[in-house]
């Protein structure tokens, strides 16, 4: 951890700068004549105890303190969802216990780390960084530096692309299964949040093979040409889209060609 303060150099010859946990004393190492990192000894969970410093080896300590907590081990249970694509930017939760309201409260996606955001004492969330593809450890850490022990495997997969949608033309104000075929689908579970987007409007996506899925058209309620693309959570995760058209059932969804000349003939 870091300590903040000042006049912490110099220190005179023979000393060095020490911390103090209570009763238990550390030494200190100096970064700046305002900052010092100390170590915290071990002490009982769901405690709290002050922090001073000293700079001539713990002969005497400074006139003011601060209240520094020790906290229970949070324990990592689960994580959902549990895979990104390698752009990252997966909102994920993770659930557990000893979970706390810490402003350092750190994921960490292999050797990166990101910003968690406290939820519950069994909830926190974290969005997933960028990561080329593969299987990296998912941890958790309160005071950002200690982190749990690689409880989850997190998966990276590299982005889908799209092939084919059937049908590619359905009714505005009545939902059908369409199947989209593509490649990389087995890469996503059932129990991920995988879901057909229609130009911002969703529907859940069900993976049959590694190159195909289905989801049902939306009652999107008027006629458009819509770009049709996968989703994982909030983000997208293919590399193309897809063009499909909902029409009104008793309208003409079609005239080709649309014109002809006034002598008549023209076959449409």
């Amino acid at each position: 951890m870091r300590v903040q303060g000042k006049f912490l150099l110099p220190v005179s010859d023979g000393h060095y700068v020490a911390c103090r946990f209570g009763d238990a004393q550390q030494r200190a190492t100096v970064v700046s004549s305002g900052e010092a990192i100390c170590t915290a000894p071990p002490q009982a969970a769901d405690t709290a105890v002050a922090l001073s410093l000293s700079t001539n080896s713990g002969e005497s300590f400074s006139s003011t303190s601060r209240l520094f907590r020790y906290l229970k081990a949070p324990v990592v249970a689960g994580a959902s969802p549990r895979r990104s694509t390698e752009q990252g930017g997966v909102l994920v939760h993770l659930q557990g216990v000893g979970f706390s309201a810490s402003t350092s409260l750190t994921c960490r996606f292999g050797a990166t780390r990101v910003d968690a955001t406290f939820i519950s004492d069994t909830d926190v969330t974290c969005l997933a960084p960028p990561q080329p593809p593969g299987l990296v450890c998912l941890d958790l850490a309160m005071d950002g530096s200690t982190f749990t022990s690689c409880g989850i495997r997190f998966s990276y997969v590299p982005r889908m692309r799209l092939s084919s949608v059937s049908p590619t033309r359905g009714e505005a104000t009545k939902s059908a299964l369409v199947t989209i075929r593509g490649d990389g689908f087995s890469a996503l579970s059932q129990t991920d949040s995988v879901w057909c987007d229609w130009s911002g409007t969703r529907t859940h996506a069900t993976v049959v093979s590694n190159n195909r899925l289905t989801c049902l058209t939306p009652n999107l309620g008027r006629a458009a040409n819509v770009n049709l693309t996968l989703a994982l959570g909030n983000v997208p995760v293919a590399s193309n889209d897809l063009n499909f058209e909902f029409f009104w059932r008793d309208s003409v969804p079609r005239l080709v060609p649309d014109h002809g000349p006034a002598t008549g003939g023209t076959t449409t």
